[in-house]
């Protein structure tokens, strides 16, 4: 459960209130704190032992993640423009024709919110469909 470091230390607050138990910390902050999310005993439980260990209020899963970020290229404006003219151009085209990297022109168009695509119709009807039907 995803919660604020003020929130973290108003549900500790309540659970010292409750003497470290769980039941009663988990009513008395849905009572307390109405227009907040109802946390379970669990929440407080792992929020007690991770202060007990760490000494922090938020967990560390995201801790030493890399944060992607938008790419901040002078060659953007030359991929968004080829897009423009060519909807159906490849991720690889682009890269060569700006000499960079694939993922870099992926990561520029999808920071400006284009997804490349290549459509294909796999269940279209060719020339000679119509005399086979007959």
């Amino acid at each position: 459960m995803v919660f604020s470091n003020r929130e973290g230390f108003d549900m500790l607050m309540v659970l010292g209130e409750c003497r470290q138990n769980y039941r009663a910390a988990e009513r008395l902050y849905a009572e307390r704190y109405p227009q907040r999310p109802v946390q379970s005993r669990k929440v407080f439980q792992r929020l007690a032992d991770r202060v007990k260990m760490t000494g922090e209020v938020q967990p560390k899963h995201n801790k030493n993640r890399r944060i992607g970020r938008y790419v901040q290229d002078e060659r953007a404006p030359d991929i968004l423009a080829a897009v423009a003219l060519d909807p159906h151009v490849s991720t690889r085209r682009l890269a060569i024709d700006a000499g960079m990297s694939q993922m870099t022109a992926w990561r520029i168009l999808n920071g400006n919110k284009l997804y490349p695509y290549h459509v294909n119709l796999h269940q279209t009807l060719g020339g000679q469909d119509f005399q086979r039907r007959l």
